[in-house]
């Protein structure tokens, strides 16, 4: 068994180590695009289902309460005409939704402090449509493949042609990402 002074020891050798590269790093941010003409089937329909459930999270997180929503619910209301209907997310992974809901937060945080300085701002209002869904984690939410100019993404099967990757150099240590729908081409 390894003493507490030893642990603490370890982990503030690594959170230095890490501090101390991240000095040295560079932010980029580089934009791909990624294929549509060649996904399957099964991606073609999950692609715009992914974004909307995103709205259907993002909707039911305001009609509940921004801090009260949980991401591991597997069911939202939705406004459909004048009634509600339960439906079920299947595609958006837990740590995509986990975003989708602490995005929100920091909206509203964001909607306090400019409030607090004066500004006049309103609420946050329920969307028609969500065109962005953050991918938090490189290597679980999302994976790049730059052998086979290939990105896979956490929830779809199929890895997905990416155009763009080259632009990346080697050795690149990655963060978070964010899919973009630019235009319903899916």
């Amino acid at each position: 068994m390894v003493s507490t002074t030893t642990k603490n020891e370890a982990i503030s050798k690594t959170l230095w180590e890490t501090l101390r590269r991240r000095q040295e790093q560079v932010c980029r941010q580089y934009e791909l695009k990624l294929d549509s003409s060649h996904f399957n089937h099964l991606t073609r329909k999950q692609m715009p289902a992914l974004f909307l459930e995103a709205k259907w999270l993002y909707n039911a997180q305001l009609a509940n309460g921004v801090f009260t929503t949980d991401y591991r619910t597997q069911t939202v209301r939705v406004k459909v005409g004048d009634h509600y209907e339960n439906r079920t997310i299947r595609n958006l992974s837990s740590q995509m939704r986990q975003e989708i809901l602490d995005r929100t937060k920091d909206n509203v945080y964001g909607l306090a402090a400019l409030k607090k300085n004066g500004h006049k701002v309103g609420g946050l209002k329920f969307k028609r449509q969500v065109t962005s869904i953050p991918l938090k984690q490189y290597g679980v939410t999302y994976r790049i493949d730059r052998t086979h100019n290939r990105i896979g993404i956490q929830g779809i099967r199929q890895k997905l042609r990416a155009r763009g990757l080259n632009q990346i150099p080697p050795g690149a240590e990655f963060a978070n990402a964010i899919l973009i729908q630019m235009h319903k081409s899916f």
